[in-house]
């Protein structure tokens, strides 16, 4: 199965937990969820840096052009 860059995943439950977390640890869902799926497989989370107009980039995709 191919896998997008980008997942949405419907949180239902774990919702209210997850902003509780955020607030609690200050850390964006984004890193909370890349956290947690590294975990999973047992590697790291991909590092990221500021890309144009502030978004964030993988760190390989940086050098890029779009």
């Amino acid at each position: 199965m191919k896998v997008p860059e980008k997942v949405t995943v419907r949180l239902g439950d774990l919702r209210p937990l997850l902003e509780q977390h955020c607030k609690d640890t200050g850390k964006t869902p984004s890193k909370v969820m890349q956290e947690a799926l590294a975990k999973l497989l047992k590697t790291q989370p991909p590092e990221m840096v500021r890309g144009h107009h502030g978004h964030k980039i993988r760190r390989d995709a940086s050098s890029q052009t779009s």
